[in-house]
C-alpha cells in the first residue's frame, strides 16, 4: 500500500476469498495507523 509519508507493501496470503475478507474486515481495516 502506498500511502504517503510511510509507505508499505503488505503481502496476504488466504486460504480462500472468504478468509481474506474475514481478515481484511475483523484484523486490517480496523487499524488506527490506515486511516492517517
Amino acid at each position: 500500500m502506498l500511502m504517503g509519508e510511510t509507505d508499505f507493501l503488505l503481502k496476504i496470503v488466504a486460504y480462500d476469498w472468504d478468509d481474506f475478507q474475514r481478515f481484511l474486515t475483523t484484523k486490517l481495516t480496523p487499524l488506527q495507523m490506515l486511516a492517517m
